[in-house]
């Protein structure tokens, strides 16, 4: 990772104050300012590690990076895709993460301290009650995943994400932020199922897919 000193770090704070308190105001920017920095990664570079102190809190300015979970048995659980403008998770009311991260392009973060956000939150109630209701959110995104793939087949799972992708850009046709193999990590499945059920959904006049460039037809 290398530190990057660019005006584009006031845009990105001020982008990280409004969504992580959903309200800006310039105290808050200045403080989140002082405690934060504006860093490069590589491809496949560690944020942070499953089960360690959280230390900071990331938004990605650029890039893509990924929020996974290792279960007991050894086996990588893919939670979601981080985009640009989203925070990797709610760092802020946990002592250690629940997730890891890693980036899968090259990507740029803004890295805040914990301690700085922390002390704004327990100096304003307001704020404090904005960030259990990003927990709640992501309890709301976990309950979803779990009841998708304990219910779901591959088909239904990969419909639902491609049309929330579809939603997300706002047409019918896109290209996966992923390959194929993320792709199917992601759904819980294997990179064989996924081609099937593709190949499938292409002969029932679903979807078109060539590489990576996705057109639905439902």
């Amino acid at each position: 990772m290398t530190g990057v000193k660019i005006s584009g770090k006031k845009d990105a704070v001020d982008d990280f104050v409004r969504l992580r308190f959903k309200k800006y105001s310039k105290t808050l920017a200045d403080a989140v300012m002082g405690g934060s920095s504006l860093v490069r990664y590589g491809r496949q570079e560690m944020l942070f590690a499953q089960g360690e102190p959280s230390a900071h809190c990331f938004f990605l300015v650029s890039g893509l990076v990924r929020l996974n979970r290792i279960r007991e048995d050894g086996k990588e659980i893919t939670i979601k895709y981080i985009f640009p403008g989203e925070l990797t998770d709610s760092a802020v009311v946990v002592s250690k993460s629940l997730f890891g991260a890693m980036t899968l392009e090259r990507s740029e973060l803004l890295v805040v301290e914990r301690e700085c956000i922390k002390r704004l939150i327990m100096a304003d109630s307001e704020l404090l009650e904005s960030q259990f209701q990003r927990c709640s959110a992501d309890m709301v995104h976990l309950v979803g995943l779990i009841e998708s793939h304990a219910l779901n087949g591959t088909r239904e799972r990969l419909c639902a994400y491609l049309e929330q992708y579809a939603g997300r850009e706002r047409r019918k046709n896109f290209r996966l932020p992923v390959p194929r193999c993320e792709l199917a990590v992601l759904l819980g499945s294997t990179p064989e199922n996924l081609s099937r059920v593709i190949k499938q959904m292409t002969k029932d006049g679903c979807l078109t897919i060539k590489g990576r460039e996705v057109q639905l037809f439902y």
